[in-house]
């Protein structure tokens, strides 16, 4: 039986950025399997994710981390190592991030998912066009979507390039 090891190629530790998910391939050559091993140094991985949560108050969704080359695992040591705070099922914040007065908001629209948008008198508090937040948070959504929340009423609507602001 033949224990050798193999690196297919040499990997220049101090430059991430050539490596999209940062992944590294080893591959035993004992038997016909090839073992996949992920490393992502802790730094790289922060700034993927902040990169990721500054467009949305320091938040971000597990899929999205996922889209950016983060696996789930990594989130879940950077939750026991305390660098993130998970906030709801599949929703994370960075734990350093400054506080925003509509993360409420934000929570809600990435529960909803893809599409979604503050709107009605929600969106009226956000733009300072009403005298206080209400007390659901109004989402809508040009989808079907049949989530049930506490406190967060979700609509459905067509919605056109000039309905939707960042």
């Amino acid at each position: 039986m033949d224990l050798s090891w193999c690196i297919p190629a040499p990997i220049d530790e101090t430059d991430w950025t050539t490596y999209s998910t940062a992944e590294t391939r080893w591959c035993w050559s004992g038997t016909n399997v090839m073992v996949t091993m992920t490393f992502m140094p802790q730094q790289w991985v922060i700034d993927r994710l902040y990169t990721l949560a500054d467009t949305q108050v320091g938040h971000f969704t597990a899929a999205q981390a996922e889209g950016v080359g983060v696996d789930r695992r990594y989130l879940t040591h950077h939750l026991r190592s305390g660098n993130l705070e998970r906030v709801d099922r599949g929703i994370y914040r960075i734990r350093n991030y400054p506080s925003h007065p509509f993360e409420d908001v934000m929570v809600a629209t990435l529960w909803v998912g893809e599409g979604s948008v503050a709107s009605h008198a929600t969106a009226l508090a956000i733009y300072d066009l009403a005298d206080a937040m209400p007390a659901v948070i109004h989402i809508t959504v040009d989808r079907r979507f049949r989530g049930n929340r506490q406190g967060v009423i979700v609509h459905h609507a067509r919605l056109g390039e000039g309905d939707v602001t960042s």
